[in-house]
């Protein structure tokens, strides 16, 4: 979570699961299977194709699926719980 804060592109390789759901709501990167070496090393290709003519975009747009995962909203969600607990 804390390299969504970056705001860099992602590349995962992950299977069906978390890291896949987060990267693919949050639009901060890519997902590939691991065992899909072909699509790794095409896109990895491309990306240094895009980097040598400097058409290489590397930033990750700050959105709320994103700011979701941030300390600051995270550590609100925790302070609110706590005062429920104290409350109660």
């Amino acid at each position: 979570f804390e390299y969504l804060a970056l705001q860099l592109p992602i590349i995962a390789l992950a299977d069906d699961g978390e890291v896949k759901k987060v990267i693919e709501e949050t639009k901060a990167g890519i997902v590939f299977s691991p065992q899909d070496t072909n699509a790794i090393s095409e896109y990895l290709f491309s990306c240094l194709r895009a980097f040598t003519k400097k058409q290489l975009h590397s930033q990750v747009k700050m959105n709320a699926s994103i700011n979701q995962f941030s300390r600051i909203h995270v550590t609100s969600q925790l302070t609110n719980v706590f005062s429920q607990i104290l409350r109660a």
